[in-house]
């Protein structure tokens, strides 16, 4: 998944393109870049490109661990185990 985001003049996202994913992850990515994320004031106006990559590894578990690792300069890797489906 690619995140383009343009930095707004508070330091906060002015604007955020996201292309090549499922909307539920989207639409988490663009909650975390959007309110929980900040950048240089000096920066406004500026473009910011970041890569996303999911993966799903291992057994499945009731309440998976989420791991988040960034590759230099623009990657992050998102890995989980898979959620055990709730069959009540």
């Amino acid at each position: 998944m690619r995140a383009v985001v343009t930095i707004g003049p508070s330091g906060k996202a002015g604007k955020i393109e996201i292309s090549g994913a499922e909307s539920n992850l989207a639409e988490e990515v663009r909650i975390i870049l959007d309110g929980a994320t900040s950048y240089e004031e000096g920066c406004a106006g500026k473009q910011v490109e970041l890569i996303f990559t999911f993966r799903l590894q291992g057994d499945p578990e009731w309440t998976p661990p989420v791991f988040v690792r960034f590759a230099p300069p623009n990657r992050f890797i998102i890995i989980s185990r898979p959620k055990k489906p709730n069959l009540n």
